[in-house]
């Protein structure tokens, strides 16, 4: 279960314990969680320093609010970020967890949320929540079609998987191959699109015709 630091509170966590469910849960910091991420963000911020990239150092802790019972682990990640013509930024994070993973792989997993996140953002550009219909089955078919178009998307990302386009989210991949104009001319065999020799990502969306099964004239 990974959750918000709106839903930190001790009762919750202490249902949870009850329950024997594994949590993650982000923290904002404080002056004693970074009290604890600060010998590995000194340590983040002199390699930063040296190599001129992002630098990051994961360590684990316990930590308890004054709320709280009991202690709990706590991830961190002490992180210095750079970019280029910026002056480098702390970037510390916290999770309180019941896991026993090693701290960088316990993050990652939390960091997984984030993916989820993007797959509901990527549904809303697909209507997935427009549902003014004025009957139940019409609003669930409005659903069940923004579902497969996303999974059709998905089929696309994946045959594209090779190229720039593998991560692209669907609001992208519309930019990129349909949002296009072009010239159909249509005959009793086939169906031609002509697209404008200035269209930017013509090399893209020919593999994409291809891998799904068009034929190259």
């Amino acid at each position: 279960m990974r959750l918000d630091s709106g839903f930190a509170n001790p009762l919750l966590f202490d249902v949870l314990d009850s329950l024997k469910v594994e949590y993650l849960v982000g923290m904002p910091g404080n002056s004693v969680l970074n009290g604890l991420a600060a010998p590995d963000m000194l340590l983040a911020s002199v390699s930063s320093e040296l190599s001129s990239q992002t630098e990051t150092f994961y360590s684990d802790g316990k930590y308890k609010a004054r709320s709280w019972k009991k202690e709990r682990r706590v991830i961190i990640k002490s992180e210095v970020v750079t970019h280029p013509d910026r002056a480098p930024k702390n970037n510390a994070r916290f999770v309180i967890t019941n896991l026993r993973t090693a701290p960088k792989s316990t993050y990652a997993t939390y960091c997984q949320r984030g993916d989820a996140e993007n797959r509901i953002k990527e549904l809303k550009v697909l209507d997935v929540d427009r549902t003014s219909c004025t009957s139940f089955l019409g609003n669930q078919l409005r659903i069940l079609m923004a579902s497969v178009a996303f999974i059709l998307f998905q089929e696309l990302r994946w045959v594209l998987r090779h190229t720039k386009a593998a991560r692209s989210q669907v609001g992208r991949l519309q930019l990129m191959l349909m949002k296009i104009g072009t010239r159909v001319v249509e005959s009793v065999r086939r169906v031609v699109l002509h697209f404008s020799s200035a269209h930017p990502w013509q090399v893209l969306w020919r593999k994409a015709a291809l891998a799904v099964g068009a034929s190259p004239t």
